[in-house]
């Protein structure tokens, strides 16, 4: 017998039954989510950028688990924010670190952890971080496709923001990471 809210629904027989079968119907329907079960992400981590919109220079810890395994821990320094007047091209510009190597690029489940400790800030993001849309790196909408990570310092220096953003040749990445980004688009 079912119970909802803690009333006995004998008496509406046709609810009772109703409200059973979509207790089956709803567990059926998780099995197939894409990140449930044994489903293999179809999308990977071409780069990593690591921004900075303060004022100051920032140390950011980088910690990158490829299926669980440690597979890149290390410390950058991520120059400050440049005003208008200091760069070229008369516009401010954050200060940037893009990493890529051999340990990305692999269709794995990842989890990144960033620290940034002179602030007390810390980020984590894994593959069931959205791409966009709420679209994660299981999602066919992303299959044997590309995107980078995003760690980023705010303005005041008080936040430290992470994303996954979907990767685009057009976007004014080094030829360095335009190179291995190729191997997973």
């Amino acid at each position: 017998m079912c119970y909802m809210g803690g009333y006995n629904l004998s008496m509406n027989r046709r609810a009772v039954l109703t409200s059973c079968a979509v207790v089956p119907a709803v567990a059926g329907c998780l099995d197939s989510l894409p990140f449930t079960g044994d489903a293999e992400p179809v999308a990977a981590p071409a780069a990593i950028v690591l921004g900075n919109r303060s004022d100051d220079a920032v140390d950011l810890q980088v910690v990158a688990k490829e299926d669980g395994t440690e597979v890149y821990n290390e410390v950058h320094t991520v120059e400050r924010l440049q005003t208008a007047k200091e760069t070229d091209h008369g516009y401010p510009a954050a200060g940037s670190v893009h990493l890529v190597g051999e340990w990305l690029g692999n269709f794995a489940e990842y989890t990144f952890e960033f620290t940034a400790p002179e602030h007390g800030l810390e980020r984590s993001l894994d593959t069931e971080t959205a791409i966009s849309n709420g679209e994660t790196a299981y999602s066919s909408v992303y299959e044997g496709g590309c995107y980078y990570v995003l760690a980023e310092i705010d303005h005041s220096g008080d936040t430290l923001s992470g994303d996954f953003r979907e990767y685009d040749h057009d976007l004014a990445f080094s030829d360095e990471v335009r190179q291995h980004v190729s191997q997973c688009a």
